[in-house]
């Protein structure tokens, strides 16, 4: 067993510099211009860069990269994952997205990810010539990995953005179909030995791509079926409201004309048949375009799954270009593009394809874990254990005693549920168990490890939220053990971007 009480992060690799910045500036008005005044004119980007934080210009930032890696407990991770850093798609990346409407029922589209995030930002025209932002964008689903039982489901989009100038990389496999995508080298891919990134995928190494499975395993017996659905039946009044929402077409409707459905089929996954987690309300013409699918499907054996496909040769380097992404909702972030399964947002380590290390969080001495009697939430006071033992006891030797005393019980008691948790880990792998079920028992103070890559745009913002500055337009009060995350990252941010760095701390602290 190891206990550690800090948080790792190290330096990988960069793209760009402030230069790099001020010229996606002066290039949005004039591309050839805009390149000869950043060779001309080098004293003219800590001007520019100072303009586009003080009015709030923000694309310009993303005209670069940082990429690092960090290892960190599992609580840290959960609050660092609401933070919107990127891998990166080409722009002409084709994705299918599929909405439900009261009237017109299921409709497929094919789009490319530029597209979609000028739909989901800018929104679209009108006959009168009037920008519309419409609901139905924003409902939009992607088909998503179910990564335990390897089918498909239906995911909610969170965010369409962009990454960015970025080197775009060609992948090239040897469907027929799907064969090929345009992205950047940091870009996961799904592969039978967990999610890996671009650029350390060789020559006939093997991807995920769309497909289809065989579902005769899968049938259900019919005495079955009737009882998964009187008990389906028997939630209705517990989870569905009076006045509630379709969550496929999202509109409002009264009880009566709601039933509840399994997101994830019972065809599909058995084991979440009775899962209430699975099931949420949908509106009787959804439910019925969704079954008789769901019904088609099955009665030809198939279900939409993934499958297997080589590289035909090692990605190579095409250009440099604009890059977007795009973020999911939990809990599979993941999604199709180009008929291939890509990842979004992190490359964390999965347990669900190796043994987690049993490396666990213990506090230090230092860090402020007491709370006072003035702790309110979103502004949280906390004492260090010698500030909280001085107020108590005035002896000096008392205090260090207690103070030691006080420490140490809360070492063992942590360090006790940590080994009964770990050992109950490893007798459920003893059990053939899934690894992806038998991680449940692990506590939130075990260590994880993640490639992180987001541009200054990202870090900004992180920064602004994950940092505690007196002096900042905006005070937060993060955790502790993200704090020391996050004096990491500045502290590379102000060595790699210096102007930026500055404009930065200049406006408050606060991002474009």
């Amino acid at each position: 067993m190891e206990y550690r009480s800090g948080v790792e992060v190290q330096f990988i690799d960069k793209m760009g510099d402030d230069a790099r910045i001020a010229m996606a500036a002066w290039v949005s008005t004039s591309a050839e211009a805009g390149m000869q005044r950043a060779k001309e004119k080098p004293d003219d980007v800590e001007g520019v860069i100072n303009y586009l934080l003080k009015h709030k210009h923000g694309t310009p930032f993303e005209a670069g990269a940082l990429q690092f890696f960090v290892k960190a407990p599992i609580f840290v991770w959960r609050e660092w994952h609401r933070h919107r850093i990127g891998f990166c798609l080409a722009g002409d990346t084709e994705i299918w997205t599929e909405s439900y409407g009261r009237y017109s029922g299921r409709t497929v589209r094919k789009q490319t990810i530029a597209d979609l995030w000028d739909l989901w930002n800018n929104g679209t025209t009108d006959s009168w010539g009037r920008t519309r932002h419409l609901r139905s964008i924003k409902t939009q689903q992607l088909r998503v990995l179910n990564e335990q039982t390897h089918l498909f489901e239906l995911g909610n989009i969170k965010d369409v953005f962009k990454s960015g100038m970025k080197e775009v990389f060609h992948l090239e496999t040897m469907h027929p179909k799907w064969n090929s995508i345009h992205c950047s080298k940091d870009h996961g891919f799904l592969t039978p030995d967990g999610w890996v990134k671009l650029e350390e995928l060789s020559a006939n190494d093997s991807i995920y791509v769309s497909g289809k499975r065989n579902a005769n395993e899968l049938t259900i017996p019919k005495a079955l079926r009737e009882q998964i659905g009187i008990w389906t039946s028997m939630q209705r009044v517990q989870m569905i409201r009076p006045y509630d929402y379709c969550y496929i077409c999202n509109q409002q409707y009264f009880r009566e004309n709601l039933n509840l459905d399994h997101v994830v089929s019972v065809v599909a996954d058995l084991s979440k048949a009775l899962d209430k987690k699975n099931l949420k309300p949908i509106c009787l013409a959804c439910h019925q375009i969704k079954s008789n699918s769901e019904q088609a499907l099955s009665s030809r054996n198939i279900v939409a799954g993934s499958n297997l496909v080589k590289l035909r040769c090692k990605p190579e380097r095409v250009r440099e270009e604009e890059t977007f992404d795009i973020e999911m909702h939990d809990p599979w972030h993941n999604f199709v593009a180009n008929g291939i399964i890509v990842h979004n947002s992190y490359n964390e380590e999965s347990a669900r394809y190796k043994v987690l290390e049993p490396c666990f969080y213990i506090p230090s001495p230092e860090r402020p874990m007491i709370k006072v009697d003035d702790w309110k939430p979103g502004r949280p006071k906390f004492l260090t254990l010698s500030r909280h033992i001085e107020s108590l006891i005035e002896d000096k030797d008392q205090r260090v005693a207690m103070k030691q005393a006080s420490y140490s019980a809360m070492c063992a008691d942590m360090r006790q549920s940590y080994e009964n948790s770990y050992q109950t880990y490893l007798r459920q792998l003893e059990r053939k168990l899934d690894p992806g079920l038998a991680r449940d028992v692990l506590p939130v103070g075990i260590y994880s490890s993640c490639w992180v890559t987001c541009n200054p745009r990202s870090i900004m913002h992180f920064l602004s939220l994950r940092t505690h500055d007196p002096k900042a337009n905006h005070v937060s009060y993060p955790l502790w053990e993200m704090q020391l995350a996050a004096g990491k990252v500045e502290e590379m941010f102000a060595s790699y971007w210096p102007v930026t760095y500055n404009a930065f701390l200049a406006n408050g602290r606060e991002g474009p």
